[in-house]
């Protein structure tokens, strides 16, 4: 039996796929989640950042836009922060049971019911997701199946956090 970070692969799977642990689905149905965490790893590596880099950026992002919505949006630079509050309540796949909190790595530490778009206004890009995600990103490494609706792109959130060069 393959686990990672001590879950059973095929339950982690079954979590993420769409109807399972939310209706969206952090893992399209044909994906696997091994080939998805190894595609990610070799496109962090091949751009020249950390996981920890794009999840501490997020982090500090998020927490200074905490008190935004997405009518009144937060600036913290160049950035503009949209906390968006909805009444989808989402768990990490990696937690003991479903609507419990996860405790790998630091945790769960945003209301999972939490969206967020973080908008470069240099470059006019967004990333949008749940800030469930930074818990995934940070902890988990995992930035979501792709073509999927809460997937942050490594790429581009290393472009629009500039942490690569925009000519990337």
């Amino acid at each position: 039996m393959k686990t990672i970070d001590g879950v059973d692969v095929d339950e982690l799977e079954r979590r993420m796929r769409p109807g399972g642990w939310s209706q969206e689905g952090f893992l399209r149905p044909e994906q696997s989640l091994v080939q998805v965490l190894a595609d990610d790893r070799a496109s962090i590596q091949k751009l020249g950042v950390s996981v920890q880099q794009i999840s501490d950026a997020l982090e500090i992002l998020l927490e200074k836009g905490a008190h935004s919505n997405r009518f009144k949006p937060e600036y913290v630079g160049h950035f503009k922060v949209q906390i968006i509050h909805s009444r989808k309540m989402r768990t990490c796949p990696w937690a003991p049971q479903q609507f419990e909190w996860c405790r790998f790595g630091r945790g769960v530490t945003y209301l999972t019911t939490e969206d967020f778009k973080i908008t470069n206004t240099r470059i006019g890009e967004s990333l949008r997701s749940t800030s469930l995600c930074l818990h995934l990103i940070r902890d988990h490494s995992f930035f979501g199946g792709r073509g999927t609706p809460y997937r942050i792109e490594p790429e581009k959130a290393a472009r629009v956090l500039e942490l690569v060069s925009n000519n990337k």
